[in-house]
């Protein structure tokens, strides 16, 4: 007998398959429609989406598929919604610096980003459906996962607060400069982008694997690194990592708590906006009677990876051919040729497939990629494939050591939600290599135990 619970979800998504259609039709016809209608709609979206997730009693609605799929929301929506929402939100922000949001391509983009957001959440709903709804397995907290990969976690964290002590207290870098100076001593600074690596992997590594005692260990470490990266106005670096964290927990059987969530809260509503608002201000310039708090200001910051998005559907519309697939191949390809001898490595130098490097200081999107190499088809099936991929291996992982694994990817895919694909490849080859390095440690280990019992014995 269907409960009423899973009628619902077929209701819901029974919706959401209406307002894909809406938009699908906007898209391909290009009615004239109002503004505000698109946006609706796209928000309607993003909503059904995430209550289709939050539904499904196979998905962690705080886990791989649902973490990532919200911040996939708001980093697409959160600006245009605020703008819907409240006519004020954007009334801090210069004139000059919303093109993109009085830009004629803007309609046209955000019902493209509802398409995605609303494929994401299928495509992670209909592969639980395929895997007969795999019931999740929930791993114990004080549960000692992997101790080589453990240990492997650990150890980059110390690398990465030893590097950023030392480097703050030496002056290489500017603890208490403006946020430009901060970026222009990281011109010299080359290894500065594996140390953050590092720090997203060292994380994920530590919470898969470690029990309550290994936590305290582990949080002194984050806490030294990411309180450092958060006075020097990063974010990003601090909460992508985090949030794969935070879906390894609770993957892991942890609890919920108020506190928890208080922080959480502060975090976005206050400790986000502040940092937006004075990271471009050297300390010694900072007034902060003329710091001024909205509700929509984390929204509004989050939201403007749909910047590059309008840009990418402008090139698309002036008469630029899709990228059918280059900027996906394209570091791949870089990888190849570092391995491969005589193999001509492709330049990245004025390489238009480098599309990050096109859109300088805006970032970019993971949906804008998709759009650009395949139109409406890629942003339909893109976002579909990671959807599958984080509840297949996230959600539905069978061990600690699986979790700590797609954890370090899934930092990798939440990072290049507002980033371009081409470090993706490297990254992720490189998160193998860590984690294998942690299977090898453990298997030392026990053969340095083994040998150890037996000359006991002897």
């Amino acid at each position: 007998m269907m409960t009423l619970r899973r009628l619902f979800r077929y209701f819901v998504c029974y919706l959401l398959v209406l307002v894909i259609m809406c938009l699908v039709y906007y898209v391909v016809i290009e009615p004239e429609w109002n503004w505000d209608t698109v946006t609706i709609l796209a928000g309607c979206s993003g909503f059904l989406s995430m209550l289709l997730i939050g539904l499904n009693p196979h998905i962690n609605f705080i886990g791989f598929v649902g973490i990532y799929g919200l911040y996939l929301t708001l980093a697409h929506l959160g600006t245009v919604l605020s703008d819907l929402i409240d006519p004020h939100a954007l009334d801090s922000i210069q004139e000059h610096m919303l093109w993109w949001v009085r830009s004629d391509y803007r309609p046209y983009t955000v019902a493209l980003s509802g398409i995605g957001i609303a494929c994401f959440s299928l495509g992670a709903n209909f592969t639980s459906f395929l895997q007969k709804n795999k019931k999740r397995d929930l791993k114990t907290i004080d549960e000692k996962g992997h101790p080589g990969i453990f240990a492997m976690g650990i150890t980059l964290l110390a690398i990465v607060s030893f590097y950023l002590v030392f480097s703050f207290g030496t002056g290489r870098l500017p603890l208490f400069g403006s946020y430009m100076d901060y970026w222009e001593a990281l011109e010299k600074l080359p290894e500065y982008v594996w140390i953050l690596f590092f720090f997203a992997v060292g994380i994920d590594f530590m919470l898969a694997t470690a029990d309550r005692k290994q936590l305290k260990i582990g949080g002194i470490m984050f806490a030294i690194s990411a309180g450092l990266l958060m006075l020097t106005g990063n974010r990003g670096e601090v909460m992508y990592p985090s949030a794969a964290g935070m879906a390894i927990l609770l993957n892991r059987g942890f609890k919920i708590n108020m506190k928890l969530v208080l922080i959480g809260l502060i975090a976005f509503f206050v400790i986000i906006p502040i940092i937006s608002e004075t990271r471009t201000t050297a300390k010694d310039d900072l007034d902060v009677s003329e710091i001024s708090l909205s509700f929509t200001d984390p929204f509004v910051e989050i939201g403007y990876t749909l910047r590059p998005f309008v840009v990418t559907v402008g090139w698309i519309k002036e008469g630029e051919n899709h990228g059918q697939g280059k900027t996906y191949t394209l570091p791949v390809k870089r990888l190849l040729g570092l391995a491969i001898p005589f193999y001509e490595r492709p330049s990245i130098i004025d390489n238009k497939y480098i599309l990050r490097d096109r859109t300088p200081t805006q970032g970019y999107s993971v949906l804008a990629e998709a759009y650009y190499n395949f139109g409406l088809a890629g942003v339909m099936i893109v976002p579909a494939l990671i959807g599958a991929f984080l509840v297949t291996l996230g959600d539905h992982a069978p061990n600690n050591s699986t979790l700590a694994f797609v954890g370090g990817i899934t930092a990798v895919l939440i990072n290049n939600i507002r980033n371009g694909f081409s470090f993706v490849p490297g990254q992720i080859l490189m998160v193998g290599i860590l984690f294998t390095v942690g299977l090898m440690i453990q298997i030392i280990r026990q053969s340095s135990n083994k040998s150890g019992a037996k000359e006991l014995q002897t």
